[in-house]
């Protein structure tokens, strides 16, 4: 049986949730979505995707507070969070506080793909 890769989708905008959760699912992936940090926070520890796909600026917990939450709990720190954003000027700061990539909205398909690819196969691994 192959494995299973399984990616959460964090969005507040419910176009680029179900376009990014479309592209991924024709690519092998299995995807599910969040609008919002808290609800993110909740399907993370009930059950650990693979890799999160976060949006910063989403109402109540916003992404900056996400990552942060998901790297302090032992259920969900070791899963990468990509940061895909529409701001140009917090890559330092995603980086520092947790997130495994920075992409800015809007994102060629295949480039999502390629750093997800990265982050799930890193080199030398089996």
């Amino acid at each position: 049986m192959a494995f299973q890769r399984s990616v959460l989708v964090v969005d507040d905008d419910p176009d680029n949730r179900e376009s990014l959760a479309e592209l991924l699912e024709v690519h092998g992936y299995t995807a599910t979505t969040a609008c919002d940090g808290d609800e993110a926070l909740r399907k993370a520890v009930e059950q650990p995707p693979t890799a999160i796909i976060l949006d910063l600026m989403m109402p109540k917990v916003g992404g900056f507070e996400a990552v942060q939450r998901l790297k302090s709990d032992q259920r969900t720190r070791e899963v990468p969070v990509v940061c895909l954003t529409g701001l140009t000027n917090m890559r330092e700061l995603a980086i520092q506080v947790g997130f495994a990539a920075y992409l800015v909205k809007p994102v060629p398909g295949d480039r999502l793909l390629q750093v997800l690819d990265a982050l799930l196969n890193p080199v030398g691994s089996c």
